[in-house]
């Protein structure tokens, strides 16, 4: 009868502990599985405009992409004090690749306090620039990477969000926290955090992973979008 109770005990104990943790793997499974799904739908538009916030240590950029099916125009903003430089880009694409990248034909625009230089039909290759952080292969990366987790449901700059972090997935870009729309299943603001550089333990470990926030809008672009600068008032580089 004493081995009975303890056996009942035990498996008590064993249940008070495995029940709430299969509830808490669970609600993750399920919130990773939906945002992926809507991610992937979010990702295969052909029409959209991004801008990318870059805030780090006193220096801001900003990175404004326009993609209207095999064509973008990249805009990069760079703040230093009262130094603005930007580049512009109008790129067409040749072809795709086995990893997500594509080559492009560009023409770039740069305008800073040097002057207008311009270079034209320059091949260069873009990554694919919405991306499915929450990619799994299977169920068991889905599974890894979903129960360690930390989920919460947020409102951020006004949108239904979930923060999530030590989200480590195949695909996914950082682990810190990152506050994703739960509609498009796309991250909209990525906190920064310290890292060790150890290149440089000597002089300044720490470096800082900056912060970046996200915008997004779909089927908004249009032909206007794509009109280029008179090339005649930029100094045209070999």
């Amino acid at each position: 009868m004493r081995k009975k109770k303890v056996i009942k005990i035990l498996v008590a104990i064993v249940l008070v502990i495995l029940i709430p943790l299969m509830v808490f793997v669970g609600r993750n499974i399920s919130i990773i599985s939906n945002l992926s799904k809507n991610a992937e739908k979010t990702i295969s538009s052909i029409n959209y405009h991004q801008v990318v916030y870059t805030y780090n240590l006193g220096d801001y950029s900003k990175e404004e992409i326009f993609n209207l099916e095999d064509r973008k125009k990249i805009i990069l903003t760079q703040v230093d004090g009262n130094n603005i430089s930007t580049v512009t880009m109008y790129a067409n694409k040749l072809s795709d690749s086995n990893n997500s990248q594509s080559t492009y034909s560009v023409n770039l625009y740069a305008e800073s306090k040097e002057g207008k230089r311009a270079k034209l039909n320059e091949k260069i290759g873009f990554f694919k620039d919405l991306n499915n952080q929450f990619e799994t292969e299977n169920w068991w990366e889905l599974f890894k990477a979903s129960v360690f987790a930390n989920i919460k449901e947020e409102t951020f700059n006004g949108k239904e969000c979930y923060y999530i972090s030590n989200f480590n997935g195949p695909y996914s870009e950082t682990t810190e926290g990152m506050y994703v729309e739960k509609d498009t299943g796309l991250p909209i603001s990525v906190m920064g955090y310290e890292i060790l550089n150890a290149s440089e333990v000597s002089t300044d470990p720490k470096k800082r992973s900056p912060i970046y926030e996200y915008t997004y809008e779909f089927n908004t672009v249009t032909e206007e979008d794509f009109v280029e600068p008179n090339v005649s008032e930029y100094e045209v580089e070999d």
